[in-house]
C-alpha cells in the first residue's frame, strides 16, 4: 500500500514499484497525495494485468493535463506511456525551411522577418498547441500597434499596415505547415485575412531625366546596366539579372525587334 508523508507544506507518496521504494512529490493536500496514491497502486495491478479500467484511465489522462511532472514521474517508473514530446516554435522553423525545397535565397530570407517577430512575442521555446485563435488575434494587435524603436533609428515606428498583411500570411503560412505535418491539430491563424500587402504610399514616379542622371553618375558600367533594366526594361533586382549574361541579350536586326530573356534566380 502506498504511504502518505508530510513534507514542509506539501505531500509525498512513498510506494514499492518492482520491490523499490519510490517517492512522488509534489501534492499541495494530504486528500489528493491519498487518492494519488490509490490510483498508483491501481495501476501496477493494471500493469500486471495488461487492462487499464476506464475510470484509471481518465485519470491519468486528467494529470497528464494538470500536472504533467507528477505525470512524468509514473512514467518513469513504468506506469503510464511517456508523453509525446511538444513541437516548439524553433522545432517548426527548422522544419519549414528544410521543407523549402526549390525556394530562392531571397524568400528564404523573407521568412526570417516573421519568424523573428512570433519569437519576439511567444519565444521559441513555446509550444505550437498553446498558441490559440486568441493568441493569435493578441499577436496581430501587437505586430500592428507597438512601436518598436529598432524598426526605424531614433524613432519609435510600427510596422505599416503593407507590411503587417504580409507577414500575417507569411504566419499563417508556417502554422499552415505545421497543422500538415501532425505538429498541430488545427492553425490558429487560419481566419485571419492579411489583407492587401501594396502600399501605395510608398509609389513614387520616377521620370527618365532623373535616372539618366542616376546612370551618368555611376562608375561601373554594371551599375548602369542595372539601373537602366530596371527602369526602362521593368526588371527586378538581383532575381531576375543574377544569371545574365550577354547570350540573353538578342539584339534587332531587319527582321527581329530583339529581345532580352529573362530567367527568374532560384
Amino acid at each position: 500500500m502506498a504511504s502518505i508523508t508530510k513534507r514542509g507544506s506539501g505531500y509525498i507518496v512513498e510506494v514499492y514499484i518492482d520491490r523499490q521504494q519510490r517517492k512522488i512529490y509534489g501534492f499541495k493536500n494530504k486528500r489528493d497525495a491519498q487518492r494519488a496514491g490509490d490510483k498508483i497502486e491501481s495501476l501496477k495491478a493494471a500493469k500486471r494485468t495488461g487492462e487499464v479500467p476506464p475510470d484509471l484511465a481518465i485519470w491519468t489522462k486528467r494529470l497528464a493535463e494538470a500536472d504533467s511532472a507528477i505525470y512524468g514521474k509514473l512514467a518513469e517508473f513504468g506506469l503510464v506511456e511517456p508523453l509525446p514530446e511538444k513541437a516548439t516554435m524553433q522545432e517548426l522553423f527548422e522544419r519549414f525551411h528544410a521543407s523549402q525545397h526549390g525556394v530562392s535565397k531571397e524568400t528564404r530570407v523573407t521568412y526570417l522577418k516573421p519568424q523573428a517577430n512570433l519569437v519576439e512575442f511567444f519565444g521559441e521555446d513555446c509550444e505550437l498547441e498553446r498558441v490559440t485563435p486568441r493568441n493569435a488575434d493578441e499577436f496581430e494587435v501587437w505586430l500592428r500597434k507597438t512601436p518598436l524603436n529598432r524598426r526605424k533609428k531614433g524613432t519609435a515606428a510600427v510596422y505599416s499596415k503593407a507590411t503587417v498583411n504580409r507577414r500575417i500570411r507569411q504566419v499563417k503560412q508556417f502554422f499552415q505547415y505545421a497543422k500538415r505535418v501532425g505538429m498541430v491539430a488545427d492553425n490558429p491563424f487560419q481566419y485571419m485575412k492579411g489583407g492587401d500587402s501594396v502600399n501605395p504610399e510608398k509609389w513614387v514616379y520616377v521620370e527618365a531625366q532623373t535616372v539618366e542622371k542616376v546612370i551618368n553618375s555611376s562608375a561601373l558600367t554594371k551599375w548602369r546596366a542595372i539601373i537602366a533594366l530596371g527602369r526602362f526594361a521593368g526588371t527586378r533586382g538581383s532575381s531576375e539579372l543574377y544569371n545574365m549574361t550577354w547570350d540573353d541579350v538578342h539584339f534587332s536586326s531587319e527582321n527581329d525587334p530583339g529581345q532580352i530573356v529573362i530567367a527568374a534566380w532560384t
